[in-house]
């Protein structure tokens, strides 16, 4: 009782301390002088619950906020590795309601949604069916495009960050073969043909992957070797984003 009454009462004590008893800090600004501009403030794409219904009826009013108070303008849109697989068990979960812990629907969704199922055995030879886009697609059309409409409405420009995620961890009786370089540039080249053709959206940047410290599967050299893989790839086919990497968690 004593250590839950101290944790609630000390920061209430600091705020109600007399302002004496803290030192006066004066800020100067000089106008003059410029150092580093920053020229975007983004935000992910990713939410929890898109059964939701009050995201519906909120999404303009926080799609407004964003682009008008807080400023906005980058957007990164998370694309998991198992888009790649035989089975949509992203639209399997959503059909279900969205359902959370300790629903079985929710563990089916969580155990394969980093699994991958190969296309077909040739890395160059990319078959559409084998990739299932829904969850990437719910996020484009539900923040991606009304983030951008807001933002060309005011005479600027969304930035795309694509990021690939792959916490193996996750993965329970199935396989993943995004670590070999050639298969990993086909999944993301997939990615942009996917979104250019039905969106007519390029992203800018490319980031390789979310924290492949936490990915027992990637390492600074598979990282380096992926990234050289997409880019060849990716600019054969006219596509050039910016490359992020590494993207290690802090």
């Amino acid at each position: 009782m004593r250590k839950r009454f101290l944790s609630l009462w000390l920061p209430l004590a600091m705020l109600a301390a007399p302002a004496s008893l803290h030192a006066q800090a004066v800020i100067t600004l000089d106008s003059s002088v410029t150092y580093q501009v920053m020229r975007g403030w983004e935000v992910g794409t990713y939410v929890s619950a898109p059964c939701e219904p009050y995201f519906a009826a909120l999404r303009d009013s926080l799609v407004r906020i964003a682009v008008d108070d807080v400023g906005i303008n980058r957007l990164r849109l998370e694309v998991r590795s198992g888009a790649e697989n035989t089975v949509d068990y992203y639209a399997r979960w959503v059909a279900d309601g969205c359902p959370a812990p300790p629903d079985s629907a929710y563990y089916s969704w969580r155990r394969n949604r980093y699994a991958t199922v190969n296309d077909n055995p040739y890395p160059n030879s990319l078959d559409e069916a084998g990739f299932h886009f829904t969850e990437l697609d719910w996020e484009v059309e539900n923040i991606v495009m009304p983030m951008r409409q807001r933002l060309e409405a005011r005479g600027e420009r969304l930035f795309v960050n694509l990021l690939y995620v792959a916490f193996t961890g996750q993965i329970e009786g199935g396989e993943y073969h995004h670590d070999e370089p050639e298969e990993y540039a086909e999944f993301m080249l997939a990615v942009f043909l996917h979104l250019r053709r039905k969106y007519n959206l390029v992203p800018d940047a490319l980031e390789v992957i979310l924290e492949p410290d936490n990915v027992r599967q990637w390492s600074g050299t598979s990282v380096g070797e992926a990234i050289v893989a997409v880019v060849e790839r990716l600019t054969e086919r006219g596509f050039h984003p910016r490359i992020i990497a590494p993207s290690c968690s802090s």
